[in-house]
């Protein structure tokens, strides 16, 4: 059955040469000279893969394996003479070999080719002409073609790819690509049909000059191993949806790791660990949306404004494990003449986080964000913790971006989950919401250096509970007005003229919740729109770990908490269902508590041992507002107040 192919001898030959220099190269925008990477943060340099195959390679083919039915071609590769063919089906199958090249034509459908063995110059093509979906099961393959494609398949049919269990396979391409005139050849492995994978068993893929694994239509991975090494562009590329549900998939890539160009990226189940060392790249990108239900995915990117989630449309994680790493710097984009920051998540649309997904954000670059959205970002449940220590980038006097915990162009809102953001450098916020920031339920917990929390038109918090410190800003920042109707508050702001609650002069408005808020100043509560009672008191001479506590005349304690930092002058604005009118309050510094609960220095259910008498104060007739002492100057700031953006 073996006969001559005309692959090589009589197709019009297109040589296209991607050598590792050759790359996809780096876009012209550059970044200033003092915003480069710095020696730590250089980019490795590409592995030189031989395109000889490793001799310690083990590829653990199963001896004797036949797939279950009578329709099954077998071809063995070898690294002399040419490769074996035993075709069973020879009506439903025409199989030509040129050396260790094999060609293939379909005539039926579901037959099963098993490829095994190994050879430094060979390829294995399923051609055009052919007409039906087929089997391919790699049982110990490892195909290395200099001149293009390892495995090609210019059918668009479906292509059931199986790693037989145990198995180790590999596939390497050259440098250097032969591409026949009307044809496609994107990739090591390349299919124009469907691609999906099963079995237990090992792929291993070098891309040595374009994508490593590449398919005009969708990829769907429901189980085994695959891990692409040091890919020269996309480590995993699709034109339709990319699904996994099961199975390892590891990617290191020049440019993304996984790309959707026309569709979906859904992750459902299995696990993920890729890699993108471009400027720009993303470890996760669709050209629509990208839905994770499950799963454990570990990404990173390195370049400048790179992405470890990004998205042309929508974002949403429900489920799974995603520890995301930024590590790379922002630049500056000379066509929309605007910076690009690197992110962990960067949906187009929106973001929605609810379930028990569990994310962990670390970005390390300067103006690094956790999170940013062009849209709205609504938290519904799982975790999310952010860490961010960049600092700002600087591209001129008037053009600057500081890091973000999470940044969302529209409206950010928390419904329910957990939410843990740390910010070290200057101009780092929180949250930042460019619309309205709105907290309704969940845990929130933030230490900013920065505004811990920030909405350009409105603060609201109706519930939940809510810890919000800033080291050189203020707790919560709202640049329109602030409301606050239930929950649990505890929000510091820095020494004067920053606040515990800023809402520069607009309407601060208390219905509901136990509030604390200290700073070096605070906004004034409007009396007229508040209908919880809730007491202003100003002072001097606070240190960290001190009591601050309110006391009733029949010696019930409405406040007992502990500071977090000194202040030379500081001012408090306490509310709580528990101030009732008519009834004398003291204010205490000092003294000792033990027992109760303890969220961020707020004691509940504590014995106190009261300190020194301070002021004391009452609410007359219908008086919602009580003020003692000099609460400071208000300071400004966020988005218009002057702070980075």
């Amino acid at each position: 059955m073996k006969t001559r192919a005309l692959l090589f001898a009589t197709a019009a030959l297109m040589i296209v040469a991607c050598t590792k220099n050759e790359a996809p190269p780096r876009d012209e925008e550059q970044l200033p000279p003092e915003e480069q990477q710095d020696d730590e943060q250089e980019l490795p340099p590409y592995d030189e893969n031989p395109l000889t195959p490793d001799p310690d390679f083990r590829t653990n083919a199963v001896e004797g394996y036949s797939p279950a039915g009578t329709d099954n071609v077998f071809i063995t590769f070898s690294m002399t003479g040419e490769a074996q063919v035993n075709n069973l089906v020879p009506t439903k199958a025409e199989v030509n070999v040129d050396g260790q090249h094999v060609t293939v034509k379909t005539l039926a459908k579901d037959v099963n080719f098993v490829a095994t063995g190994t050879t430094g110059n060979g390829s294995l093509k399923f051609l055009a002409s052919g007409s039906n979906k087929f089997n391919l099961i790699l049982n110990g393959a490892s195909i290395t073609n200099p001149r293009g494609a390892a495995i090609n398949n210019q059918l668009s049919k479906t292509v059931s790819l199986t790693l037989l269990d145990g198995t180790n396979n590999r596939l390497i391409d050259g440098a250097t690509y032969d591409v026949p005139d009307g044809e496609d050849m994107k990739g090591t492995f390349f299919s124009e049909g469907q691609l999906v994978v099963d079995g237990a068993g090992s792929l291993l893929i070098y891309g040595n000059c374009k994508h490593a694994l590449c398919v005009d239509d969708y990829i769907q991975i429901n189980s085994g191993t695959i891990t692409v090494n040091n890919s020269a562009s996309d480590g995993v590329h699709c034109n339709k949806y990319f699904r996994m549900d099961g199975g390892s998939l590891t990617v290191e890539a020049y440019s993304d790791c996984i790309e959707s160009e026309k569709a979906d990226v859904i992750i459902a189940g299995g696990a993920i660990r890729a890699t993108s060392t471009r400027d720009k790249g993303k470890c996760l990108k669709a050209a629509t949306d990208i839905t994770v239900t499950g799963g454990t995915l570990d990404l990173r990117t390195n370049g400048a404004g790179g992405k470890c989630i990004g998205a042309d449309g929508n974002v949403a994680i429900s489920g799974g494990v995603l520890t995301l790493a930024v590590a790379g710097n922002a630049y500056y984009d000379t066509e929309e003449q605007d910076i690009k920051s690197p992110a962990g998540i960067h949906p187009a649309g929106n973001l929605v986080v609810s379930g028990d997904a569990a994310l962990t954000i670390a970005s390390v670059g300067t103006a690094g964000k956790g999170i940013s959205v062009d849209g709205d970002a609504t938290f519904e449940g799982g975790s999310t913790t952010i860490t961010t220590s960049g600092a700002i980038y600087k591209y001129s006097s008037s053009l600057h971006s500081s890091a973000k915990g999470v940044k969302a162009d529209g409206a950010l809102t928390v419904n329910g989950g957990r939410i843990s953001v740390k910010t070290t450098k200057d101009g780092a916020e929180g949250l930042e919401s460019k619309a309205t920031l709105t907290i309704n339920g969940g845990t929130v917990e933030i230490e900013a250096y920065d505004d811990g929390m920030n909405g350009a038109n409105n603060v609201t918090i109706n519930g939940g509970e809510v810890y919000s410190y800033s080291a050189a800003n203020d707790g919560v920042d709202s640049n329109g007005t602030l409301t606050i109707t239930g929950g649990t508050v505890v929000s510091v702001g820095a020494a004067s003229p920053e606040e515990g609650l800023d809402c520069d002069n607009h309407t601060l408005k208390i219905t509901g919740g136990l509030i604390v808020g200290i700073g070096g100043a605070t906004s004034a509560p409007t009396s007229s729109v508040c209908t919880q009672r809730v007491f202003v008191w100003g002072a001097s001479s606070f240190t960290a770990g001190q009591y601050v506590a309110i006391s009733s005349a029949n010696g019930a304690d409405l406040l007992v908490f502990r500071l977090p930092r000194a202040y030379n002058n500081m001012a408090l604005v306490f509310s709580s269902p528990a101030l009732e009118a008519g009834t004398a309050c003291t204010v205490y510094k000092g003294g000792s508590a033990s027992g109760g609960s303890d969220f961020h220095g707020l004691l509940t259910g504590a014995s106190y041992i009261k300190g020194t008498a301070a002021a004391t104060f009452s609410f007359s007739g219908s008086t919602m507002v009580v003020t003692s002492g000099t609460t400071g100057s208000p300071g400004g700031g966020g988005p218009g107040g002057g702070r980075p953006f």
